[in-house]
């Protein structure tokens, strides 16, 4: 295998690794909503991300030169992921924490009612033993 289609391979591969980095983001925005700035600063904080993770991975595989079919495997990556894999993995991952999010919710209610229960359970069984009423 030539050097320059491995490059392109892993040029997918980084493509696919940003998108779920940026699916991860999606994911937490639909679980916890988010006024617009804070969505500004996210993605811009994502691309310089992406921008520090892509000068690294050029300079490593192919000492900072750039060429044009690595950013075509980027961006094919990217398009792969993001038409066959993300819509699920966001579907999926944002049901599964907001089933937890109710689950751990249901509980602390539970938790909090039985313990405030029982410290009205203790305060009657005080007030009966030492004759308040």
């Amino acid at each position: 295998m030539s050097s320059e289609l491995l490059l392109f391979a892993k040029a997918v591969w980084y493509g696919i690794i940003m998108m779920v980095g940026y699916d991860i983001f999606r994911i937490l925005r639909r679980v916890i909503r988010h006024r617009p700035f804070w969505v500004i600063l996210e993605d811009l904080c994502y691309w310089i991300g992406s921008g520090f993770f892509l000068f690294s991975r050029i300079y490593t595989e192919n000492s900072g030169i750039l060429r044009g079919y690595f950013f075509a495997g980027l961006i094919l990556g990217m398009i792969l992921w993001h038409y066959t894999f993300s819509r699920h993995l966001v579907y999926f991952a944002v049901k599964i924490l907001l089933l937890a999010e109710n689950t751990i919710s249901f509980f602390t209610k539970r938790l909090k009612f039985l313990l405030l229960r029982c410290k009205i359970s203790l305060y009657k069984c005080f007030c009966r033993f030492f004759g308040k009423s």
